[in-house]
């Protein structure tokens, strides 16, 4: 019961760090750019928070000129 618990335990705390991202975005017209590439950073996000930035961050792609790319620092 005592290793169950450790276990749990370790995967809580490994599950609530935070880590720091980025948000690229390049022009992909295909024509000479339009608009220069973009960076964002996100420090200190945790699980949740990351999840829905990355799906904010890559939510044009396809629709728009620019693609974006979603990485961990």
């Amino acid at each position: 019961m005592k290793k169950l618990l450790l276990a749990v335990a370790v995967v809580a705390f490994l599950a609530s760090c935070k880590k720091d991202y980025t948000c690229d975005c390049v022009d992909t017209s295909g024509i000479e750019p339009l608009f220069p590439p973009t960076s964002t950073s996100f420090d200190g996000l945790n699980n949740s928070d990351a999840d829905a930035q990355e799906t904010a961050c890559t939510a044009g792609n396809g629709v728009s000129f620019y693609t974006c790319t979603w990485s961990e620092k």
